[in-house]
């Protein structure tokens, strides 16, 4: 279902029936700046992949951040820090606590903004999902069923000499069947667009596939796109691929460039007084159109 939006425009949908399903998609374009330089190979593009944890921080890490509504936010300034540090002109923002929030997120940084809510599993309003902040415009959105409960947001970004499609998902890490990476390959092979996916995958690089245990769960991906960390070959990106993303160490957020389409010139984390910024490290990457 793609939805051509306009300024504020504010879609939700319910669909009612055996089994009821309620879901939010919206955009807003609140950025008043200039618009940033159009990309090519003297103005590469900056994309992050940030899990904010819905503004909670690291504080009980451990505990069910659906349960802890009343802390939202808690954290968000040091979440909006974060990402000014890296001045990203693209960002997947997974965990988001509504879109509200990410409308604070937006005005705070000068970004306009997309958001995709998850199912709740009932007629209930969704209470998180993920977005995309950019500096460019958003020129339409799509939300995708990702798995049970789970959606993912697919956007369309005018850098300025083109069109990209930039697709942010979070995947659950209580996924077991494997369902997702096909229902992800299959919805980007339709997309026309050079692509930028973005993520919280929960896979970590070496995961093999439980079926098939001579083959990644990222194999499909990596088949078709460039793993920024490992493309880099910068000291920074080695410090990606040395600390990891996660609150444990590992890698599990990604952003991933279309091997035709792209290059990439470098990768990172956040500088370390913003990694507590939440559970996860914001991570990210420069790429460049291929001539």
């Amino acid at each position: 279902m793609v939805k051509r939006l306009h300024q504020s425009a504010l879609l939700c949908l319910l669909v009612l029936g055996g089994l009821a399903l309620a879901s939010c998609t919206t955009t807003d374009y609140v950025r008043k700046g200039p618009l940033p330089p159009p990309i090519s190979a003297k103005s590469p593009l900056t994309v992050m992949s940030f899990n904010i944890r819905m503004g909670l921080g690291q504080k009980d890490p451990h505990r069910d951040t659906l349960r802890m509504k009343d802390q939202w936010g808690r954290n968000l300034d040091a979440v909006i820090e974060a990402i000014r540090s890296a001045d990203p002109d693209i960002v997947g923002l997974q965990e988001v606590a509504g879109p509200g929030q990410l409308r604070d997120i937006a005005q705070a940084l000068d970004m306009n903004h997309a958001f995709v809510g998850h199912d709740t599993g009932n007629d209930l309003p969704p209470l998180w999902g993920v977005g995309v902040l950019s500096k460019y415009p958003i020129t339409s959105l799509t939300r995708a069923a990702l798995s049970e409960n789970r959606n993912f947001i697919k956007t369309t970004v005018d850098v300025g000499t083109r069109k990209i499609s930039v697709v942010n998902i979070h995947r659950s890490h209580l996924e077991f069947s494997e369902v997702s990476m096909p229902i992800l390959m299959g919805e980007l092979a339709q997309i026309q667009l050079p692509i930028v996916l973005i993520g919280d995958f929960n896979i970590l690089p070496e995961a093999k596939m439980r079926k098939n245990p001579g083959k990644k769960q990222l194999q499909p991906i990596l088949d078709k796109f460039l793993d920024t960390a490992v493309e880099a070959r910068t000291k920074a990106a080695a410090d990606v691929l040395l600390v990891g993303t996660g609150q444990d160490g590992g890698r599990i957020d990604y952003v991933f460039a279309e091997k035709d389409k792209f290059s990439v010139l470098d990768a990172g984390l956040v500088a370390g007084k913003h990694r507590d910024a939440s559970k996860h490290v914001a991570y990210f990457a420069k790429v460049i159109f291929k001539e």
